[in-house]
C-alpha cells in the first residue's frame, strides 16, 4: 500500500477532514428547529400586521364619516358591509381595501348622528361609533 493511501485510510485523517454522520445530523436537525421557529415567528408577524391594518382602516373611515357629518350635517344613511359608505364618501377618501381573506368592514346607521362602524378578522373586533373607537 502506497504512503498516500496508508494516509487517507488512516483514523488522523478521517478526523481531521471529515464529519461523521452523527454530526451531520445534528446539524441538519438544528437548522430545521431554527426554520420553523422562523416560520411561526413570520406567521405571527403577518397576522399583526392585518390587525393593525383593520384597525387603521376603521379609524379612517371614522374619520371619512366625521367629515362628511361636518359637512352634511348627518352621518351617511345605510347599513350592511363598509361598502354601502362609498358613494357618500367618495370625496373624502379613498375606500380601504380588506387586510385578507377573513375579514370584514361592516357599518350601520343607528341615528340621525348615530352609527356603529366595526371591524373583525383573525378572531379580533374593532369598533367605532359617533363617539370614538374602542
Amino acid at each position: 500500500m502506497s504512503k498516500f493511501k496508508k494516509a487517507l485510510s488512516s483514523p488522523t485523517f478521517r478526523k481531521k477532514y471529515g464529519f461523521t454522520l452523527i454530526e451531520l445530523l445534528v446539524v441538519i436537525a438544528i437548522i430545521g428547529i431554527l426554520a420553523v421557529l422562523v416560520i411561526v415567528a413570520l406567521g405571527t408577524a403577518r397576522k399583526k400586521a392585518r390587525i393593525a391594518k383593520m384597525k387603521s382602516d376603521i379609524n379612517s373611515i371614522n374619520t371619512m364619516i366625521g367629515s362628511y357629518e361636518d359637512d352634511n350635517g348627518d352621518v351617511p344613511s345605510g347599513s350592511g358591509s363598509y361598502e354601502v359608505l362609498w358613494p357618500a364618501l367618495d370625496n373624502y377618501g379613498k375606500k380601504p381595501s380588506l387586510p385578507g381573506t377573513g375579514y370584514s368592514y361592516t357599518y350601520s346607521r343607528t341615528g340621525p348622528s348615530t352609527y356603529t362602524l366595526s371591524g373583525t378578522g383573525d378572531g379580533v373586533t374593532f369598533t367605532c361609533t359617533e363617539k370614538g373607537c374602542q
